[in-house]
């Protein structure tokens, strides 16, 4: 270990580039937070990197949300995603 270091050429900021990612709050319910941060004790990952890690297959697996809004149980049923039989996920019919 140096005794001095020159940090005349240094930059402020993260060290570590978020290109790519954006910065979010969302709250999460304290039980599934400490089973993350359980896991992450576990395998050594971060348990923000174990949360997002099944968002991109899930979102392959949407489908758009309906266009036009319809009243009561039945919007409501639209927006619930199940699988099908042939493949992928598809929203459920009334």
């Amino acid at each position: 270990m140096k005794k001095e270091y020159d940090f005349s050429r240094g930059k402020r900021g993260a060290v570590l580039s978020n290109a790519g990612k954006t910065r979010i709050t969302i709250y999460l319910d304290n039980k599934t937070l400490q089973r993350f941060k359980a896991e992450s004790e576990r395998t050594g990952k971060g348990y923000q990197t174990l949360i997002t890690r099944p968002f991109p297959s899930t979102v392959r697996t949407m489908n758009v949300l309906p266009q036009r809004k319809k009243s009561g149980v039945s919007f409501a049923k639209s927006l619930l995603i199940t699988p099908s039989h042939d493949g992928p996920r598809t929203p459920t019919s009334d």
